[in-house]
């Protein structure tokens, strides 16, 4: 098929949905262009199938009848000259394609009726699918412009079905838009009615100096605002590129880096059940949505400020969407407001000047001053005691040389000893399970307390007495053997002179000598009374007398 032109009529009904693709999308245009005609009072009116009637009226300045002729036709606005007027219009018109009417003529049965201040009447005008008027009349009528579309893509059956289908969704988006209006026009009065549901109307009434503070009021009630606060950016904070960082003055500042900011936002302890109202955007007095572009930006550095300073107040639950509604008055030329058909995102040539901007504006409005909370101080008096001193630190430190020792080791004139193997697995694991510790090669933990000369007897005598011989050499197996290896060595007592570790093999004493040997079990004598060595009197084993030393190895005789 070679290349060719569409007929004129194909190439509106493909264009038009794009600009019109909803019923709210509709309802957004002809809201715009009564605010551009300076209404003060927008109602809109609406079927409940959102299809058969969008209505919407407005007390502005009305149309002149010299421009009734291009009203239907694409391209043509009295708002915009040539392309590069787009930079400047910002601020001053939400409107600027000239697409919305001739749109609506293509997609449904357009009907306008106007009247401006120097009219005696208002006209009336039927306009054709082409955009052309097809017929006018004269009627009754106060100023201003009412536009009526009825029968919204009867042209696009598929279009229409999915739109039924979604009416209830619909209505709801229209009243969200409408408020959405109301923060960023708040001085503009609206009304939103659903035919034949009465009880189903929305409006919005503020006083002569209508404000951010009062549309918050009406649209959620005083208890959202009695959470909140008014704030506006200070001159200091006007500078973003300021040198080094600083602030400057307002006065210092180009014109282009000027940003100023209005918003009602939470207070630092604003009750979280009450603020839950998602967030409300406009630039220069045009809504655009918080979840696109640099807006979004701008809406997340708030919810990460206001949940940082719900930390620092010991709160741990944040609302998945606070309520925030801010206005930024923009320099002149700082922005594209031609980025989407909903005309509801703006491109900023420095957004990162107006990211910088916010940010310093949030570290004002909620300044972070963490103080710990009692569970914090708790934890950390935890830790502190938790942690040895100094003194344990060195005592239950292990000595390099904390190994079995030789009876020619044990004087104190022997800075090293010398490792002895283990011979005795089976009464070493035995040790294991008196002592109740995880492994008897594993050190013990740094708060047991240390076993002494006096507990190393004990424990062996609790073996003899869980462990009693059945024949004549089961009494040498039940001898606990403690080697370089197993359980901790005797260590120097904190008053004593530090010198080497001491440890033990009990397993290879000499039968003969039992009573000579200085850590030997309590014995029972004829007298029935138990008796161990006389070492046992002492505290340290360094306070042994030296004639009493040489038997540290069981296994030695005296």
């Amino acid at each position: 098929m070679p290349i060719s032109p569409l007929p004129r009529e194909t190439v509106r009904l493909l264009g038009s949905p794009l600009v019109l693709s909803t019923p709210t999308a509709v309802v957004k245009e002809l809201v715009d262009n009564a605010i551009d005609a300076h209404a003060t009072f927008v109602e809109v009116l609406i079927a409940a199938d959102t299809v058969n009637s969008i209505e919407v009226r407005d007390n502005g300045h009305g149309i002149q009848p010299s421009d009734f002729h291009s009203l239907g036709f694409r391209g043509c606005t009295s708002k915009l000259r040539n392309f590069e007027d787009i930079q400047t219009i910002g601020g001053t018109t939400l409107g600027f394609r000239g697409d919305a009417l001739a749109c609506a003529a293509n997609v449904s049965t357009l009907e306008i009726t106007t009247r401006t201040a120097g009219e005696p009447t208002a006209w009336k005008l039927y306009f054709s699918k082409k955009g052309s008027i097809a017929t006018t009349g004269r009627v009754a009528g106060p100023v201003g412009t009412t536009v009526k579309v009825m029968d919204l893509f009867a042209r696009i059956p598929v279009r229409k079905q999915v739109v039924l289908k979604d009416a209830s969704k619909t209505l709801n988006s229209i009243r969200e838009l409408l408020r959405s209006y109301a923060f960023a026009r708040p001085h503009i009065r609206l009304s939103f009615k659903i035919l034949n549901r009465p009880n189903a109307s929305w409006s919005y009434s503020p006083g002569p100096h209508g404000n951010i503070k009062e549309a918050a009021i009406q649209v959620f009630g005083a208890d959202l605002v009695s959470q909140c606060m008014k704030r506006s950016n200070k001159p200091s904070q006007l500078a973003p590129d300021a040198p080094n960082g600083e602030l400057t003055g307002i006065a210092n500042v180009p014109e282009k880096d000027i940003y100023t900011i209005d918003a009602l936002l939470p207070k630092p302890h604003a009750d979280l059940a009450k603020i839950s109202k998602g967030a409300f955007f406009s630039v220069d007095f045009r809504h655009v949505s918080a979840s696109k572009g640099t807006v979004q930006t701008l809406y997340s550095a708030f919810k990460a400020r206001f949940k940082l300073t719900l930390a620092c107040a010991h709160t741990s639950n944040t609302p998945k969407n606070p309520f925030l509604a801010v206005n930024i008055n923009c320099p002149p030329e700082s922005y594209d407001p031609n980025i989407e058909p909903s005309k509801d995102e703006v491109l900023f040539a420095y957004s990162h000047r107006l990211v910088k901007v916010f940010e310093r504006f949030l570290e004002e409005v909620y300044p972070v001053t963490p103080t710990p909370s009692r569970s914090t101080e708790a934890d950390v008096d935890m830790q502190l005691a938790a942690r040895p001193s100094k003194q344990a630190s060195e005592a239950i430190k292990p000595h390099e040389d904390s190994q079995i020792v030789s009876p020619e080791d044990t004087s104190v004139d022997s800075p090293r000893s010398h490792p002895v193997p283990d011979t005795n697995a089976s009464v070493s694991s035995r040790v294991q399970g008196l002592l109740g510790t995880g492994s008897v090669e594993s050190h013990q933990p740094a708060s047991s307390p240390r076993m002494t000369v006096s507990d190393i007897q004990k424990v062996t005598q609790a073996s003899q007495y869980q462990s009693p011989p059945s024949s004549g050499d089961q009494e040498t197996s039940d001898r606990l053997a403690l080697h370089g290896s197993g359980v901790p060595a005797l260590m120097n007592d904190r008053d004593g002179p530090k010198s080497t570790g001491w440890k033990v093999d009990m397993a290879s004493r000499n039968d003969g000598h039992d009573k000579g040997n200085m850590l030997s079990p309590l014995r029972e004598n004829s007298n029935g009374e138990m008796r161990g060595h006389p070492a046992d009197n002492f505290k340290h084993p360094m306070q042994v007398p030296t004639h009493l030393r040489p038997s540290m190895d069981l296994g030695c005789a005296r």
